[in-house]
Protein backbone atom coordinates (compact mmCIF):
# COMPACT_ATOMS: atom_id res chain seq x y z
CA UNK A 1 0.00 0.00 0.00
CA UNK A 2 1.22 3.62 -0.80
CA UNK A 3 0.28 6.62 1.32
CA UNK A 4 0.80 10.29 1.73
CA UNK A 5 0.96 10.35 5.48
CA UNK A 6 0.06 14.20 5.59
CA UNK A 7 -2.76 14.57 2.95
CA UNK A 8 -5.97 16.25 4.64
CA UNK A 9 -8.55 13.69 3.62
CA UNK A 10 -12.00 13.97 4.59
CA UNK A 11 -12.66 15.12 8.36
CA UNK A 12 -13.37 12.29 10.80
CA UNK A 13 -17.39 12.60 10.82
CA UNK A 14 -17.39 11.78 7.01
CA UNK A 15 -19.10 15.25 6.31
CA UNK A 16 -18.08 18.09 4.54
CA UNK A 17 -20.66 20.58 5.67
CA UNK A 18 -18.73 20.32 9.52
CA UNK A 19 -15.34 20.62 8.60
CA UNK A 20 -12.63 19.46 11.56
CA UNK A 21 -10.33 21.97 10.68
CA UNK A 22 -6.25 20.95 11.32
CA UNK A 23 -3.04 22.16 9.98
CA UNK A 24 -0.04 20.52 9.35
CA UNK A 25 3.23 22.81 7.96
CA UNK A 26 6.52 20.86 7.60
CA UNK A 27 8.11 23.72 5.81
CA UNK A 28 10.20 21.15 4.01
CA UNK A 29 9.81 20.94 0.08
CA UNK A 30 9.38 17.76 -0.37
CA UNK A 31 6.72 14.97 -1.06
CA UNK A 32 6.34 12.54 1.29
CA UNK A 33 5.20 9.11 0.77
CA UNK A 34 5.24 5.73 2.42
CA UNK A 35 5.32 2.34 1.71
CA UNK A 36 3.77 -0.26 3.39
CA UNK A 37 3.76 -4.30 2.75
CA UNK A 38 3.09 -7.28 4.32
CA UNK A 39 5.61 -9.93 3.66
CA UNK A 40 5.02 -13.40 5.91
CA UNK A 41 3.16 -11.35 8.12
CA UNK A 42 5.52 -8.92 9.26
CA UNK A 43 4.86 -5.06 8.23
CA UNK A 44 7.43 -3.20 6.77
CA UNK A 45 7.39 0.38 6.21
CA UNK A 46 9.09 2.60 3.91
CA UNK A 47 9.52 6.45 4.40
CA UNK A 48 10.04 8.09 1.08
CA UNK A 49 10.53 12.25 0.74
CA UNK A 50 11.15 13.18 -2.96
CA UNK A 51 11.59 16.59 -3.77
CA UNK A 52 9.14 19.04 -5.85
CA UNK A 53 8.98 22.58 -7.40
CA UNK A 54 7.38 24.37 -5.04
CA UNK A 55 7.32 27.49 -6.96
CA UNK A 56 5.27 25.57 -9.85
CA UNK A 57 3.09 24.28 -7.51
CA UNK A 58 2.29 27.48 -6.25
CA UNK A 59 1.93 29.34 -9.35
CA UNK A 60 -0.41 26.75 -10.06
CA UNK A 61 -2.50 27.23 -6.98
CA UNK A 62 -2.62 30.74 -7.88
CA UNK A 63 -3.99 30.47 -11.20
CA UNK A 64 -6.91 28.60 -9.95
CA UNK A 65 -7.62 30.75 -7.35
CA UNK A 66 -6.73 28.62 -4.57
CA UNK A 67 -4.99 31.36 -2.54
CA UNK A 68 -5.20 29.20 0.75
CA UNK A 69 -2.67 26.35 -0.91
CA UNK A 70 -0.49 29.77 -2.14
CA UNK A 71 0.88 30.59 1.17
Amino acid sequence: MITEPWTKTINRDGFDDAPMYHKVETFCNYARYCIMDIVDGEMFIEQLSIPYDYVKAVRCASTNNRTDWAK
